[in-house]
């Protein structure tokens, strides 16, 4: 054991509960998450366009963004919440040992979120202005996941983290992990190329009121998609041979369950690759959703595989406590059903850009 790694605090109900919940939550944020970075890329490239059809899509995003990362940050807050029941003496370490970078991420988000509704109130009057408010807000949108990514792998790396004796003062990232960059673009293209199916999902929608803009928004949307998830699948091959021998050994047969969920998730990724080659939204939307709630799942077993055999979530020691849990769960359903009712009430009056 690690004598590094700190005690584990207890927790108030079976580990099994707060693992079901993440893995229930976390792809609801990585698809908000993705659809943000993706549709602000697209969002960029239409409005440097300055076409007619690009312009009205630019402004159709632009009301849509505000409302996109205020979902993200929500379902990304409470993923968060899960992690560090299950993995808290892991990850408030790393966050400590990076905390400058981490810290970041709160006036980042903050300034992004303010820039969104910027481009969002004031697109008439920004004309080439918009440009550069939209382009802070991507750079922004690739600099947060980086920090993120930096966090979540070294918290999987107990062996780095007596650099904190040379380096106290919060600025250390993982950058010495070979996964690190692999795992970061495959976040990256994942969120551009989701972003892009969310983009002409979209222009569905927006073809019943603006054909051309419509049609613009399909077609920009599943060329982004299909090449990025190409890019995603590629990259992904490199991301697997950087892995340590033993947690890569669990997806090619070392660990059944880890195995069945890796091959499900490598088989749906092809079927939405060619779903998005033929540029069939609703297949390829339909298709992709149950594909990132297979690769949080095979996240999950690559992070296990890390942590043994120091640690695993069954030595975890319970102190039954569940009202918590129940109040917890109640308010998300609450929750759930009043952000689907303020979606619908958004669709239905959102003006024709």
């Amino acid at each position: 054991m690690n004598p590094l790694i700190p005690t584990p605090d207890t927790i108030p109900a079976a580990w099994g509960y707060f693992q079901a919940l993440s893995l229930l939550l976390f792809p609801i944020h990585l698809l908000f998450m993705n659809t943000v970075v993706g549709s602000t890329a697209i969002a960029l490239y239409s409005h440097w366009r300055r076409t007619p059809a690009s312009g009205r899509l630019a402004y159709g995003l632009a009301r849509l963004l505000p409302l996109l990362l205020s979902l993200t940050i929500n379902f990304g807050v409470a993923a968060l919440l899960f992690v560090q029941v299950s993995f808290g003496q892991f990850l408030y370490t790393s966050s400590i040992l990076m905390g400058v970078f981490w810290l970041s991420v709160i006036p980042l988000l903050i300034i992004a979120y303010y820039a969104l509704y910027l481009y969002d109130f004031r697109f008439p009057h920004l004309g080439r202005r918009g440009l550069a408010v939209i382009a802070f807000c991507m750079a922004t949108f690739v600099v947060i996941p980086f920090i993120f990514v930096n966090n979540m792998t070294l918290m999987l790396h107990p062996e780095v983290w007596h650099q904190y004796f040379k380096d106290s003062a919060g600025t250390i990232l993982n950058l010495g992990d070979p996964t690190l960059w692999p795992r970061y673009l495959h976040f990256l293209f994942a969120a551009l190329a989701v972003g892009g199916l969310a983009v002409a999902l979209f222009g569905r929608y927006l073809g019943r009121r603006d054909a051309e803009a419509g049609t613009y928004a399909v077609g920009v949307g599943m060329k982004v998609f299909a090449m990025l998830t190409l890019m995603q699948v590629l990259d992904g091959m490199v991301f697997l041979v950087t892995l340590p021998t033993a947690v890569r050994e669990r997806l090619m047969g070392g660990s059944a369950e880890a195995t069945t969920v890796f091959l499900a998730a490598f088989v749906l990724a092809l079927l939405v690759l060619l779903a998005g080659w033929q540029r069939r939204v609703t297949l390829a939307a339909c298709l992709t959703v149950p594909l990132v709630y297979l690769m949080v799942a095979v996240r999950d077993a690559l992070r296990t595989g890390y942590l043994l055999p120091d640690y695993s979530l069954s030595s975890l020691k319970v102190v039954p406590q569940a009202g918590p849990l129940v109040m917890f769960v109640a308010v998300l359903l609450v929750g759930l059903v009043v952000i689907a009712w303020l979606v619908r009430i958004f669709f239905r009056r959102a003006p024709s850009p």
